[in-house]
C-alpha cells in the first residue's frame, strides 16, 4: 500500500476512536435522537410519561450502540492500515500473535488478530448496552403516571401493563398496589 493509503487508514482510524470516545459528540448525538424517538412516538398519541420513558431508554440505546460502532470499525481502520508486505520477526512477547506460528509477524496476521479481539469486545459491550437498556426501562419514571385506566391484576403472560407496573413502582405504599410494587 501507498504511503497515501496508510495516511487515509490511520487518520480516518484515529478519527473515528476520538469521535467514539468524545463527551461532546454523544450528549449531542443523544440530545437529537432523544428528539426524534420523542416526535415520533408523541404522532402514536402515547401518554406524556411513556414518551419520556421510552425516547430516552431508546437514545440511550441507540447513542450506545452506534458509538460502539463507530469505535470498532476505527480500531479495525487502524488495524488495515499496516501494509501488505509489513512482516517483523515474532518477539516472544507476541508469539501469541502468530497465527501460523512461522515466526514471523504479518500485517494480516496482525489485522486478523485485532478484528477477532475487536468483535468479541463489541459483543460483549452490545450485551452490556442491551442489558443495561432493558434495566432503564424497568426504572419509574420522573413524570408522575396517572391512575387512570390501570389495575392490579396481573395481564399478559403473568405481567402487568407497564402503566400498572410504573405506577406501583413510584406509589409502593399505595394499599391496592402494594403487592405488585413487591412483585416488580
Amino acid at each position: 500500500r501507498s504511503l497515501l493509503e496508510f495516511l487515509a487508514y490511520m487518520s480516518f482510524g484515529s478519527i473515528l476512536v476520538a469521535m467514539a470516545y468524545s463527551k461532546t459528540k454523544a450528549q449531542r448525538a443523544w440530545q437529537s435522537t432523544s428528539d426524534v424517538v420523542s416526535m415520533a412516538l408523541n404522532r402514536l398519541g402515547l401518554q406524556e410519561w411513556l414518551v419520556e420513558t421510552l425516547s430516552e431508554s431508546f437514545a440511550s440505546l441507540l447513542t450506545r450502540v452506534s458509538r460502539a460502532a463507530v469505535a470498532f470499525i476505527g480500531v479495525n481502520l487502524v488495524a488495515n492500515a499496516l501494509p501488505e508486505t509489513w512482516v517483523v520477526r515474532t518477539p516472544p512477547w507476541l508469539r501469541f500473535m502468530d497465527a501460523n506460528g512461522d515466526g514471523l509477524l504479518g500485517a494480516t496476521e496482525v489485522e486478523y488478530f485485532i478484528y477477532q479481539h475487536s468483535q468479541s469486545v463489541l459483543l460483549a459491550t452490545l450485551s452490556s448496552i442491551f442489558g443495561s437498556f432493558l434495566l432503564r426501562l424497568k426504572q419509574p419514571p420522573e413524570a408522575q403516571v396517572p391512575r387512570e385506566g390501570i389495575t392490579n391484576r396481573l395481564h399478559h403472560f403473568f405481567l402487568p401493563t407497564l402503566q400498572s407496573w410504573m405506577y406501583a413502582k413510584q406509589h409502593a405504599k399505595d394499599m391496592r398496589f402494594r403487592s405488585l410494587a413487591r412483585y416488580v
